[in-house]
C-alpha cells in the first residue's frame, strides 16, 4: 500500500466489496437454482444429489473432482500451520525436552482429530458447508475484533460501533448458515 494513512479506507472498502460480492453471488445462485442446489430433476421428481455429483461424469468433471481433492490434501498443512502453532504455543511445546518431536506429535494429533471428524461427517458436501459457514467468522468477525482490540483506542466511538456491527454480522451469518445445515441434515 502506497499511503499507509489510508489503511482504514482500504479495509472498509475491502469489507464492502466482499459483502457485495457474497450477496451478489448468493442471489445469482438462488435465482439460477433456487433451493435445489443439491438436487437434480429426473423424470417428474427431484432426486437428491450432491453438488459434485451434479457436475456430471465427463473427463473434465473427473479432473475437477481430483483437483479439488488434491488441493485439500496439499493445502491442509499450510492452512493448519497457524492453528498448529497456536496449539503448540498454548501447550508450551517449545519448552519441552524434545521440542521438534513434540511439535510433530502435536501436528499429527491435530491431523488425526480432523481425520476422525471428517469420517464422522456424512459427506464431503457437509464438510464444505461447515467450512463455508465458518468463513463468516474468519472473514468478518475475527478481523474486526482483532482490529478493535489492537487499534480500538485510536478510533472514534462510531468506528468502534461499526467494527462491532461487522463482527456481529459475521457471527450471525455463521450461526444462520450452521442452522440451515443442521435443519437440512436433521430432515433427512
Amino acid at each position: 500500500m502506497e499511503e499507509r494513512g489510508r489503511v482504514t479506507e482500504v479495509v472498509l472498502g475491502t469489507f464492502a466489496v466482499i459483502t457485495v460480492s457474497h450477496l451478489f453471488f448468493g442471489l445469482l445462485v438462488y435465482a439460477s437454482f433456487g433451493e435445489a442446489t443439491g438436487r437434480r430433476w429426473q423424470g417428474d421428481e427431484w432426486v437428491e444429489e450432491t453438488i459434485l455429483q451434479n457436475i456430471g461424469h465427463s473427463p473434465i468433471s473427473l479432473a475437477v473432482k481430483i483437483a479439488m481433492s488434491a488441493n485439500l490434501c496439499f493445502m491442509m498443512p499450510m492452512t493448519l500451520l497457524p492453528a498448529s502453532k497456536a496449539i503448540e504455543n498454548s501447550l508450551g511445546v517449545s519448552r519441552l525436552a524434545w521440542p521438534r518431536l513434540a511439535s510433530s506429535v502435536t501436528r499429527l494429533s491435530l491431523v488425526a482429530v480432523l481425520a476422525v471428524g471428517a469420517l464422522a461427517l456424512p459427506s464431503f458436501e457437509v464438510t464444505v458447508a461447515l467450512i463455508g459457514s465458518a468463513t463468516g467468522l474468519s472473514t468478518f468477525t475475527v478481523p474486526a475484533i482483532c482490529y478493535l482490540k489492537l487499534c480500538g483506542h485510536h478510533v472514534s466511538r462510531l468506528h468502534q460501533a461499526w467494527l462491532v456491527l461487522v463482527a456481529a454480522f459475521g457471527l450471525v451469518g455463521m450461526v444462520f448458515s450452521l442452522a440451515q445445515l443442521l435443519i437440512q441434515q436433521l430432515s433427512h
